[in-house]
């Protein structure tokens, strides 16, 4: 004889596993990385100043998979991944902009960003870059970073960067991608994974920006 339960037991069982649902979700843990205290450490120094701007175009950002400030995951003991934002608060693109403004006020130029968001055009975020009137404009754009730590740490990244000058006529241009490994730490790998975020933000964007060619337009 099969046993069935009263509708009111029904109603209470569904109940439950909706609390159930609802406390696993209240629970999640919310991991955030510090980046900027990155900077590129710039080999030349140059007085000038220079408009900075960042477009976010990665995938998930703009098919609104994940929110403007995600920068990877992080994953439990058992392999489950949770979402790393940036612990400013603020969209991952202007952590890069203030990271890249900070590496170059500290070769003695005077830089300023402007905040872009993700659903503007290329042209729209130039505009607004070009619209502070500076003597040069650095144009950073974001296709791909994201890190994943478990008990290693690893970074897929591609990131392009524009230099203009006051009239808007491109001077220079370069990019980095790859998919790095950045070590790990079996016993404390979130603070591991901290540190070797904002490590490679700074890596990343000097490689982005400290070379000759880049150096002479943005500083010349």
């Amino acid at each position: 004889m099969r046993r069935t339960f009263p509708f009111t037991a029904k109603i209470i069982l569904i109940l439950l596993m909706l609390a159930f649902i609802l406390s696993l979700t209240a629970c999640t843990p919310v991991y955030h990385y510090n980046l900027q205290g990155a900077y590129p450490d710039i080999s030349q120094t140059g007085i000038t100043t220079i408009a900075v701007g960042t477009l976010d175009q990665r995938s998930f950002i703009l098919d609104g998979e994940k929110k403007p400030d995600f920068v990877g995951l992080q994953r439990s003991q058992v392999g489950i991944p949770y979402d790393v934002l940036t612990a400013s608060g603020n969209p991952f693109a202007n952590d890069v902009s203030v990271s890249a403004e900070l590496g170059l006020d500290k070769i003695g130029s005077n830089a300023n960003f402007t905040s872009i968001p993700f659903t503007a055009t290329p042209q729209e975020a130039k505009d607004a870059i070009f619209s502070l009137e500076q003597e040069r404009s650095l144009f950073i754009v974001i296709n791909k970073w994201k890190t994943d730590s478990y008990y290693s740490v690893y970074l897929s990244y591609d990131l392009q960067a524009f230099v203009y000058d006051k009239e808007g006529n491109l001077l220079a241009e370069n990019r980095t991608f790859g998919s790095d490994k950045l070590g790990g730490d079996m016993f404390n790998i979130l603070a591991y994974a901290r540190n070797a975020a904002t490590s490679a933000l700074s890596q990343k964007l000097d490689q982005l920006i400290d070379t000759q060619v880049m150096l002479d337009a943005l500083l010349r």
